[in-house]
């Protein structure tokens, strides 16, 4: 039986505690933690664990064998790695850290670690998701020619305004590329490949006077396998539009928009539709952070590192890393 611990208990705690209480035959969610006690302790009393401040102590104090890490980006990274060199399982809310270099980091201080490492890149474990990915890798479809994505979203003043780290480089790392499209450019990359050469813009047109991060960006990408990309992301329209992504190959083109469209070049169409569907104010999250932190619970104690891994954080950071900002 695991020992489980939860440090932040903002916005993205719900779909964390919900998943581990969803694994009680597993682990029991012994504490929480959050610099915001009147938050810790209302997250405590729901869950009947104790609450605390001060993450080491509560470390020190309840020993855990994993910790849920969903605090604001520039945390991520200290966090981690002090779990990770007293040998606990990390459960880490993307990004793995705000900048490239400490997303390399981790990577180290991981394999020099007993324990586990995901990063919540909970979308591969859409079924449409992973439909895509297993259609593309067995290479039926003949030469793949190149892909699109485009997230579309809407941000207000106050959504920066109120949470103190948002909208700054130096706590967020980046605005809509590190923050709301990671997930979009992170499938895109792990059904496409190994990229290869990178080039992008990120600007900030309608938040200048509140933010240094950028709100809208346009990536151009190459791929390993002679294929290319183009990527387009912002927080400044009317509202939280389904994510698109399309992949051309010889024989198929696919889109991933809500449902995953397959249209053959016999003419004829296959659709696979997602069996979770999310809803309320945050469904554009998805509804597999459940399937992907049960996944990695079931493989804590295997040999070898949890398939999305820090070097799987890692590489959304590189590309992020050479998109030139603002």
């Amino acid at each position: 039986m695991e020992k489980t611990c939860i440090i932040g208990c903002g916005a993205i705690f719900a779909r964390h505690s919900e998943a581990v209480e969803a694994l009680k035959e597993k682990t029991v969610l012994a504490a929480v933690c959050d610099i915001k006690k009147e938050k810790a302790i209302a997250a405590a009393e729901k869950f009947g664990c104790k609450a605390y401040f001060d993450y080491v102590k509560m470390l020190d104090e309840v020993k855990p064998t994993v910790v849920h890490v969903c605090t604001p980006h520039y945390l991520h990274f200290e966090m981690a790695a002090e779990c990770l060199k007293r040998n606990i399982n990390v459960v880490l809310e993307k990004p793995s850290a705000e900048t490239y270099e400490k997303a390399l980091k981790l990577c180290e201080i991981a394999k020099n670690s007993s324990a586990k490492v995901c990063v919540c890149f909970q979308n591969r474990y859409n079924k449409t998701s992973q439909a895509l990915k297993t259609k593309i890798s067995s290479g039926k479809y003949g030469k793949i020619y190149g892909a699109r994505a485009f997230v579309t979203w809407s941000r207000d003043d106050a959504y920066y305004a109120e949470s103190g780290w948002r909208g700054k480089m130096a706590t967020e790392g980046g605005g809509v590329l590190i923050n709301q499209s990671i997930h979009t450019l992170d499938l895109m990359q792990w059904v496409m490949g190994d990229v290869v050469k990178v080039e992008g813009t990120a600007v900030n047109h309608r938040f200048k006077h509140i933010n240094d991060v950028e709100d809208t960006a346009e990536i151009a990408l190459d791929f390993a396998n002679g294929s290319r990309g183009i990527f387009f992301a912002t927080v400044g329209y009317v509202k939280d539009s389904p994510i698109f992504l399309e992949i051309i190959t010889e024989k198929a083109v696919f889109t991933l928009c809500d449902s995953l469209k397959i249209n053959y070049a016999d003419g004829s169409v296959e659709t696979v539709e997602n069996d979770r569907v999310a809803t309320g104010e945050k469904a554009y999250w998805g509804d597999s952070h459940t399937l992907l932190i049960s996944d990695f619970y079931s493989k804590i104690h295997d040999p070898e590192a949890f398939w999305v891994s820090p070097e799987e954080g890692a590489k959304c950071m590189r590309i992020l890393n050479e998109v030139n900002r603002l």
